[in-house]
């Protein structure tokens, strides 16, 4: 076959769920003989959501780095695991937004 498909789904989250399910989707329509690919779009504030420590600003961000330090390396572990995952087995089928408006 020569479709193409374009899978536009939150697949940068830090959680079990929405990586496996972009996962097995973008392997599933693979196997279904298309070209598949994840689009992209995943904002710079999507992905300070998820980091060990918050950039944004503000006295309840502040309080929450305060507690996120008590965990950090396990929560720097976690980070570092969900990226390795997502950078592994989905950045070979993702389509950056960004690179496509040049």
């Amino acid at each position: 076959m020569d479709k193409k498909v374009g899978i536009l789904t939150f697949h940068g989250a830090h959680n079990y769920g929405s990586c496996l399910q972009a996962y097995a989707l973008l392997t599933t329509i693979k196997n279904l003989g298309c070209e598949s690919e994840i689009i992209n779009f995943r904002t710079e504030k999507q992905k300070d959501q998820y980091a060990p420590l918050t950039k944004r600003k503000g006295l309840k961000y502040i309080l929450k780095n305060g507690y996120f330090i008590l965990n950090l390396k396990k929560r720097k572990e976690k980070y570092r695991l969900f990226e390795t995952f997502i950078n592994k087995n989905l950045v070979g089928g993702v389509l950056n937004i960004r690179q496509r408006q040049n």
